[in-house]
């Protein structure tokens, strides 16, 4: 009373202040009828008369209202049972997520009994299944989607079910690059074909055309989000990867994971991802495994982002110990505990990469198989396939490993001089130490180029000068010590053997 009776003024921050704030905000809140009743209580109040707020329950989960209006007796929509949806797919539970899925969208969402949602709801079915590898059902769901929305004049909706309906079952190179991009096109959409083109053997040239095409649709677009845009830029990471400027694709995975957060979307998993495969290349295989197993990485994995990880976490054991040649830490340690490809079994349909002729990674690994069982007529067949197919897609990176691969089987034919002349002209691009198992294996086949090369000309029977022999030793030394390093650095210690016996001769 003394605060009260004197010239003080309220502290905003006291209780009291705090109150009066409260009662100011609440009256501008109320509606007009409960303006009218509240004015009705305070002139009860004032002439001494029986005063209430007549509380009755209703319907809702808030309990007691004072003024329930029309719309607080009507059972409106929640987002409960879709949240439940989301947390079920990413945990793998498919029937959890169906029915939490069939609950959200049988509420009522407006005064009409058709809720005009169908087509969503349908959609949603679609891209589960889709996810889980399951293309039958997802183009059955597609299917009726989009003959909903056609109906319901849903052009959007209908652009959607599209995309997951047409499921090719065959490709070849160059067929996706003739499709074009519809008004209102989502730029994930278009984004999404780029990986759908490299699956199909489209070039990088086509690839990016798509990528271009994303960026445009993002900027046409008022809704162009932020995961867009990160998206964009680890497809960027991905190109520039396949055609071997690994400094432009670190840059465009160091933006990615700049500026996201854990759990925002694949981009930051696959950027990761890349970030550790590159290392492990590079012969950092502790690295690597510092980035894949720190909590930033895996925390709030999904079970379908879990089943990439953990592959990715196993194959970096299994490049290091293959490279160093551990046969008993991989037959009885990593292959027993090797992640399975597909960790849901309600699959109807294994997942697999779109089929296409013309694979220059398989070429390579056969070939190299056949090689190291002295094959080389028929590992040359495999090489030139996956020297055309990577010039022609634009994958350098395999390009210069079949260059490689060349050379090698040109000493077994006797074309050392050849061979040579193959691997310097893609030099300058392996010396920069992108991949420094390519550039080791390219510095050892080359220095071996250069010492044949004497023996390659003219009568291979006859022995050649001595000067000769000595001036091919003294050129191929110095690509005999950058191969030396690197093979030790990548731990490739059975071919850094021969390369110091080459090198004490």
């Amino acid at each position: 009373r003394s605060v009260l009776a004197g010239n003080y003024a309220v502290e905003r921050r006291s209780y009291f202040g705090l109150f009066i704030r409260r009662c100011y905000l609440s009256f501008f809140k109320l509606s007009w009828r409960g303006s009218i009743k509240l004015l009705a209580d305070y002139k009860n109040w004032v002439e001494g008369k029986d005063t209430g707020y007549n509380l009755r329950p209703t319907d809702r989960d808030g309990g007691l209202l004072l003024v329930p209006t029309l719309s607080d007796e009507q059972n409106q929509a929640q987002m409960d049972p879709y949240e439940r949806y989301e947390n079920a797919v990413k945990v793998g539970d498919v029937h959890s997520a169906i029915e939490n899925l069939r609950r959200f969208f049988d509420q009522q969402f407006s005064q009409t009994d058709e809720s005009g949602l169908t087509q969503h709801a349908l959609l949603n079915l679609a891209r589960l299944h889709y996810s889980l590898g399951e293309f039958q059902a997802a183009g059955s769901a597609a299917e009726e989607a989009l003959k909903l929305a056609r109906n319901a004049n849903d052009a959007l909706t209908a652009l959607h079910c599209n995309k997951h309906r047409l499921i090719p079952a065959s490709s070849s190179p160059g067929s996706n690059s003739s499709v074009t991009v519809k008004p209102n096109t989502p730029p994930l959409e278009v984004l999404y074909e780029v990986q759908k083109g490299i699956n199909t053997g489209d070039s990088l040239r086509a690839a990016f055309r798509r990528l271009y095409q994303s960026i445009g649709c993002g900027d046409a677009s008022y809704a162009d989000s932020t995961e867009a845009k990160w998206a964009r830029h680890a497809v960027q990471a991905t190109l520039w990867t396949y055609a071997g400027i690994e400094s432009l694709a670190q840059t465009h995975e160091n933006i990615v994971i700049t500026f996201t957060e854990v759990g925002d979307d694949d981009s930051r998993l696959n950027a990761l991802r890349a970030k550790a495969r590159r290392m492990v290349r590079q012969g950092n295989c502790g690295g690597a495994l510092m980035v894949l197993l720190d909590p930033e990485t895996w925390r709030g994995l999904t079970l379908r982002q879990y089943g990439f990880w953990s592959t990715d976490v196993w194959k970096a054991l299994y490049e290091t110990a293959k490279r160093r040649r551990q046969e008993s830490l991989i037959s009885d340690v990593l292959i027993p505990r090797r992640p399975g490809h597909a960790p849901l079994p309600q699959a109807f349909a294994h997942r697999i990469d779109f089929p296409h002729k013309h694979n220059e990674i398989v070429a390579e690994r056969i070939a190299r198989r056949l090689m190291d069982d002295k094959e080389y007529a028929q590992a040359l067949t495999h090489i030139l396939d996956a020297l055309w197919s990577s010039e022609y897609r634009g994958t350098w990176t395999y390009h210069r490993l079949a260059v490689v691969q060349l050379a090698e089987v040109s000493i077994e034919f006797g074309m050392a001089a050849r061979g040579r002349r193959i691997i310097e002209g893609c030099l300058p691009q392996i010396l920069n130490g992108d991949d420094i198992e390519i550039r080791a294996n390219s510095c050892h086949t080359l220095a071996r180029c250069i010492i044949a090369e004497p023996w390659s000309q003219d009568d291979p029977r006859a022995k050649p000068p001595p000067a000769k022999q000595v001036a091919a030793l003294e050129e191929a030394i110095p690509f005999l010590q950058v191969a030396e390093t690197d093979y030790n650095q990548i731990g490739v210690y059975t071919e850094r053997l021969h390369v110091i016996y080459t090198l004490s001769v």
